[in-house]
């Protein structure tokens, strides 16, 4: 009798043992500051190091910027949107200056800048939930607005989408990007493809 207590005894102890472990790796998964889940929501701030919309010759006032935010809505699954902007000085081609000399029009030599500004949809599909690591990539679709204006006038972002002088293009395309948590809720990234800047790189915040 004593042996089978014994025996009854040491079973509900490797029982209980094993249950604490098997909630201590759920507590741990909950508390994962990186995997990506559903609910999960993310915003990136971004800067483009390689614009996607202007010319050569072109230098930029303003160098790509870029905000997005990411809603998880199944487990390896996000929805979000992607707000761009970039300012450069446009490059006046040489059968301009040859117009302008035969003509006399001197008003298409004076420097001019384009404002660009992107605003898209984006949906992501998140591969391998490594502990600090978030791969991901999907399509994009949106709206591409672009106004000229003289150097010497304020950029604003505002005006970009209000002025009607500016040229309103359905746009598209597709990212592939990494994130990398070094804290709970804070980390970096890279992303690749954006309908404004080629490359970017910035920080990332977990709500």
């Amino acid at each position: 009798m004593k042996t089978f207590q014994l025996f009854v005894m040491i079973l509900i102890a490797i029982c209980n043992s094993a249950f604490a472990q098997e909630q201590e790796k759920v507590r741990k998964k909950k508390e994962d500051p990186v995997s990506f889940s559903k609910h999960q929501f993310d915003v990136n701030l971004g800067v483009g190091l390689n614009m996607t919309t202007i010319a050569n010759g072109t230098k930029a006032h303003v160098f790509p910027i870029s905000a997005s935010m990411d809603y998880g809505i199944a487990k390896t699954v996000s929805l979000g949107f992607n707000l761009g902007y970039t300012s450069v000085a446009m490059h006046i081609p040489s059968f301009k200056r040859k117009i302008a000399e035969a003509t006399g029009n001197l008003d298409l030599l004076k420097p001019r800048k384009q404002q660009i500004a992107t605003i898209g949809i984006r949906l992501a599909a998140h591969y391998g939930q490594y502990e600090k690591v978030d791969f991901y990539g999907g399509p994009i679709i949106g709206m591409r607005y672009s106004l000229v204006t003289l150097a010497g006038e304020l950029d604003s972002i505002k005006r970009v989408f209000e002025d009607p002088a500016t040229e309103r293009k359905v746009a598209f395309g597709g990212f592939v990007g990494i994130r990398y948590r070094f804290v709970k809720n804070m980390g970096v990234f890279v992303e690749l493809g954006a309908l404004h800047a080629a490359f970017q790189v910035g920080v990332n915040y977990r709500l």
